[in-house]
């Protein structure tokens, strides 16, 4: 299939600065896409602006917890313990039967793959950021049943929810399956295309969220659902738009599985809740 959507950044967190910068964004909310789209023609320009805001930063972080350092360090204690034991629930990849016909992986990227068995074949509710972690966990589902790829369930428009999709559809073409369903709220569409207009810019928000450019191990532990957010800091990727669309709620049957898609905008205006009546 003819991917749609090709999804683009830029590499601006390799400048120099830039992770300071990232560790630091409490003083402006919007400084980082402010300063993107006022310099993002000139490398020069954007480089000096990145670290003169990082330098500018680090400063004021300096003055704003000197009072209060003591209560800082017992704080970060804390949190370090309760990170590090939080750790304990994805560091080991591996795959749980949640219920007869029902698997979720955990532990191969930032969220889950969870495997759908029917009687013929199978459905994949979301495929996580990359297509390398999607075919690792496939690999680990395949220990459980050999039935071909039927469908794929894309929860929303989120890079680690969607991302690795293609590399299951490849997968499937080539083991003689070239066609999967791919199923989504109606409004993915427009999410995508508004996310491909600013992607340059909400890539870095979400990056900082999730700490994506930290050394992990010395300064961030993991990103809360799952150890890190498995993308390179220039990323390509292709999306291939779905086969079947609903509006409000839809019922269908796939592989001998009864299933329905509820839209509950939640983590974004494209939420899909799949219910398994």
């Amino acid at each position: 299939m003819t991917a749609q959507y090709t999804i683009r950044t830029i590499g601006v967190s390799s400048l120099p600065g830039v992770n300071q910068l990232i560790r630091h964004t409490y003083f402006c909310d919007n400084c980082w896409e402010l300063l993107l789209a006022v310099t993002m023609p000139n490398k020069l320009l954007i480089t000096i602006a990145v670290l003169a805001i990082a330098y500018y930063a680090r400063y004021k972080s300096g003055r704003r917890h000197s009072a209060k350092q003591d209560q800082v360090v017992v704080t970060s204690i804390k949190a370090l313990a309760d990170l590090e034991k939080h750790s304990e629930k994805f560091n080991v990849a591996r795959v749980e039967k949640v219920t007869e016909g029902v698997y979720v992986a955990i532990g191969y990227a930032i969220a889950n793959m969870i495997m759908l068995e029917g009687t013929d074949g199978i459905i994949i509710v979301d495929t996580t950021e990359s297509k390398e972690s999607a075919l690792q966990a496939m690999a680990e589902f395949r220990k459980i049943t050999n039935k071909p790829l039927k469908g794929i369930v894309l929860t929303h428009f989120h890079a680690d929810h969607l991302v690795g999709a293609d590399g299951l559809i490849d997968q499937a073409a080539e083991s003689g399956n070239p066609s999967v369903n791919i199923y989504a709220h109606a409004s993915l569409d427009y999410e995508l295309t508004r996310f491909y207009t600013i992607s340059q810019y909400g890539f870095f928000r979400g990056s900082r969220q999730f700490g994506t450019f930290l050394n992990h191990g010395k300064e961030a532990i993991n990103a809360g659902i799952g150890f890190k957010l498995m993308v390179p800091r220039d990323i390509s990727y292709n999306v291939t738009p779905p086969t079947h669309t609903y509006q409000d709620k839809q019922t269908y049957n796939l592989a001998g599985i009864t299933f329905q898609l509820i839209h509950t905008p939640g983590e974004s205006d494209d939420q899909t809740t799949v219910w398994l009546p």
